[in-house]
């Protein structure tokens, strides 16, 4: 996985506040706004753009570090939390245009979403139905998606299923092995689905 870029992290947060409904704005969505961003470029282009880490909370997966971001940069007089106002310009200089792409297509689906929409839609999606509660959410479940967003059909003796094993507390070599696995079977259903 990329390393965390304080950096770009702090771009997208701008990005966001800036381009998207600023009263529909609050920390859950703009999260959500961060969480797609990094999922749907992993799925991609095989890479996250802050590089954060998920966890699977109750109201979907969340960063890791996207609360203590938002404090340094209020602290830093980057963004003011309560409105949600960004007080700098953001600087796309720092995106790929991989990245940028992304960005703009995540805004775009989500700009007039509510906190409940953005929610709901994550929790039809492999990172919340697949993982426990408090876990890590493996970016290797972005390819268990379509490219509508939702969630391939599996057969119960599908590697997936397996997988879905493996995270729960089986050790890091199982957990690797069956990580492969599954990212073999679902890059060969994408190519699958892609070729129909």
């Amino acid at each position: 996985m990329r390393r965390r870029s304080e950096e770009r992290y702090r771009q997208a947060v701008l990005f966001f506040l800036h381009q998207c409904e600023s009263r529909r704005m609050g920390k859950v969505k703009l999260m959500k706004l961060l969480y797609y961003l990094d999922f749907d470029h992993f799925e991609k282009h095989g890479r996250s753009v802050t590089g954060d880490r998920y966890l699977r909370f109750p109201l979907g997966p969340l960063p890791e570090h996207g609360e203590a971001v938002l404090e340094r940069m209020e602290a830093e007089g980057q963004v003011q939390i309560r409105g949600w106002k960004p007080l700098i310009p953001c600087d796309l200089s720092v995106f790929s245009s991989s990245e940028l792409a992304v960005l703009r297509s995540v805004c775009a689906r989500w700009r007039y979403a509510t906190k409940q929409e953005i929610v709901d839609a994550s929790h039809r999606e492999p990172t919340w139905t697949e993982v426990q509660a408090g876990r890590e959410v493996p970016y290797v479940y972005a390819y268990l998606r379509n490219s509508f967003g939702e969630v391939f059909e599996t057969d119960p003796t599908d590697p997936v299923e397996r997988a879905r094993s493996a995270f729960s507390g089986e050790s890091d070599s199982e957990l690797q092995a069956e990580t492969a696995r599954v990212m073999r079977r679902v890059k060969s259903k994408m190519a699958g689905a892609r070729a129909t």
